[in-house]
């Protein structure tokens, strides 16, 4: 799926779930996460030797929010309840967070394995291009403005690597 197919579908799940963009509907969350329809996908990420802790917070996450550790190297795995979605953050104390690009995954062993269960489970990898696109979602954090594919597939907080809400 090229990037414009990706923007199209992602906007087609956002739609469906929150409704009205500038009256979201949020009552689907909850079941969706409690649903935890991210199970099977966790236990191959544990399997390949991954630390998972679990770090959602439904205040703010539309996401399953995952920290992982291996080999002294921490990520955060973001995967959406909007849809089959996830993003990847390298954090690094000393760099901050930044989103994992496809040559990162390409020239990363654990990233490759990890990469390759998101896929095999049918969950698109969204890069930061498309993570910033722009989308007028009124949410209670982001300025309506200032709301981009991150905010509503993920969290709404800003963007990890930048500071203070957008």
């Amino acid at each position: 799926m090229d990037n414009d197919q990706l923007r199209e579908k992602v906007t087609s799940d956002i739609m469906a779930n929150y409704r009205d963009l500038n009256s979201p509907d949020f009552h689907w969350v909850q079941p969706k996460y409690l649903s935890n329809p991210y199970k099977d996908t966790i236990s191959k990420i544990v399997k390949i030797g991954f630390d998972v802790i679990e770090e959602t917070d439904l205040n703010e996450d539309v996401s399953v929010n995952l920290f992982l550790r291996k080999d002294d190297i921490n990520y955060f795995l973001r995967l959406s309840l909007i849809g089959r979605y996830a993003i990847i953050f390298r954090h690094d104390r000393e760099y901050g967070d930044r989103v994992v690009s496809q040559i990162d995954i390409r020239d990363t062993p654990m990233l490759q394995s990890l990469a390759e269960i998101l896929v095999d489970d049918a969950i698109n990898i969204i890069e930061q291009p498309i993570a910033e696109t722009p989308i007028r979602l009124n949410l209670f954090n982001t300025d309506m403005d200032k709301a981009t594919f991150y905010n509503a597939l993920f969290s709404d907080e800003p963007f990890p690597g930048k500071t203070g809400f957008q």
